[in-house]
C-alpha cells in the first residue's frame, strides 16, 4: 500500500513539474483554460494560426509606412497582398488617441480575413516596431462567427503579438457590467438616424508611464509595461479608420465599415467623430491637417469639423472587391 502511495506522489510531482516548466506557471495554465472556455472552441494553436497572417500583414503595413515619403495631408495608397487601410494618420510624438466610432455590420467576411474599425498607436521601426489597436472587428478565424466584436490587438518587443484576453501583460479592470474584449457589439441599423457608437481611448499616463484603454468612459485595463519596447516611451504615429486583411491569393477583399461609401450619409456610411490625440491632457486636442490614406477599394471623405460630426470626424469604408473595377462606386 505504501509503495502505491509513493508512486502516486512521484507521478503527481512529475506531472506538476511538467506543467510548470512547459507553461511557465500554474496560473497561466488556468488562465489559458479560462480564456479558451470564454472563447468557445478556439484553441491556443488556432489563435496562433489566425495571428500569423495578421501579424505578417501588420509588418507589411509598417514597412510601407516607413518607406512612404508623401507630404502631409496628401492621399496615400496602401495596397498589397495583406492589409488595406482607409482613414487619417497623425505623425507626431503623442500619448494616444480617442474617438467615437459608429458600429456597423460590414457584411460577410471570409475565414482568414478581417474587417475592423480602429484606433492604432504605433512606434519604432523594424524589430522595434510596436503597435496597440483597439476598436471593433469582424474576424471569423479568431471568433468563429461573423459578429462584430470589441477587440484589442498588440505587437510588442521581440516580435511578440497578442489578442484580447491572451495579452498576459494587460491587466483588466472591468466589472461585470462593462465592455470586455471579445464582447459582441450591436450594429447600427442602416438608414436610421441614430447610430450605435463606441467611445474609445488609448492613453499613456504621465505619472505611471502605463498605457490605459478606456471604453465608454470606463477604464478597461492597463499594460504593466514589459510587453512593449519603443511604445514604453511614447507613440510616434496614431491611425484612425478602417482596416481589412486578405491573405495572399485571396479572391476578394472584404467590406469595410458599413460596406457602403456614401459621404454625407451617416445613416449609411461608417464614420468616426470626436477624434483627438493626447487624450490624457484635458481630453486632448484635434489633430491639425492629418494625413488622409485611401486604398484601392476603400475611401475617406469630409475630414474635419463638418456638420455631420461632433468635433473632428470623417467618413470611411467601402465594399471591397476583386479589383479596381468591381469596387468603384
Amino acid at each position: 500500500m505504501m509503495s502505491i502511495i509513493i508512486k502516486f506522489l512521484i507521478l503527481l510531482f512529475i506531472t506538476t513539474a511538467c506543467k510548470i516548466n512547459c507553461y511557465g506557471t500554474r496560473s497561466k495554465i488556468i488562465n489559458d483554460e479560462r480564456q479558451n472556455n470564454e472563447k468557445g472552441s478556439l484553441s491556443i494553436n488556432q489563435l496562433a494560426d489566425c495571428n500569423k497572417g495578421i501579424y505578417k500583414g501588420s509588418l507589411q503595413a509598417a514597412k510601407r509606412r516607413a518607406n512612404h515619403t508623401t507630404g502631409i495631408n496628401q492621399p496615400e495608397s496602401w495596397h498589397a497582398n495583406g492589409p488595406e487601410f482607409a482613414g487619417i494618420v497623425v505623425h507626431r510624438n503623442n500619448t494616444g488617441g480617442h474617438a467615437k466610432i459608429a458600429v456597423f455590420a460590414p457584411g460577410t467576411v471570409a475565414d482568414k480575413q478581417y474587417s475592423s474599425a480602429l484606433i492604432s498607436v504605433e512606434s519604432g521601426e523594424g524589430n522595434d516596431f510596436n503597435l496597440m489597436q483597439v476598436g471593433w472587428t469582424v474576424n471569423p478565424c479568431l471568433y468563429k462567427d461573423n459578429e462584430i466584436h470589441f477587440f484589442l490587438y498588440a505587437q510588442g518587443a521581440n516580435g511578440e503579438y497578442c489578442w484580447d484576453n491572451w495579452c498576459n501583460d494587460f491587466t483588466a479592470t472591468w466589472g461585470a457590467t462593462e465592455l470586455k474584449f471579445g464582447d459582441i457589439l450591436t450594429p447600427s441599423k442602416v438608414g436610421e438616424y441614430t447610430q450605435n457608437k463606441v467611445e474609445l481611448s488609448i492613453l499613456k499616463d504621465d505619472e505611471t508611464g502605463r498605457w490605459y484603454i478606456v471604453a465608454n468612459g470606463t477604464t478597461v485595463g492597463f499594460w504593466q509595461g514589459y510587453f512593449f519596447s519603443s511604445l514604453n516611451t511614447q507613440a510616434t504615429t496614431v491611425r484612425f479608420g478602417g482596416e481589412t486583411y486578405t491573405p495572399a491569393g485571396g479572391d476578394s477583399s472584404p467590406p469595410m465599415g458599413s460596406g457602403v461609401f456614401k459621404p454625407g450619409w451617416p445613416s449609411l456610411t461608417s464614420y468616426m467623430e470626436y477624434v483627438t490625440i493626447n487624450p490624457n491632457h484635458a481630453y486632448g486636442f484635434a489633430p491639425e491637417n492629418p494625413q488622409t490614406i485611401e486604398t484601392r477599394c476603400y475611401y475617406v471623405a469630409d475630414v474635419g469639423n463638418t456638420k455631420w460630426f461632433q468635433g473632428l470626424g470623417f467618413f470611411f469604408g467601402g465594399k471591397g472587391g476583386k479589383d479596381q473595377d468591381t469596387c468603384v462606386y
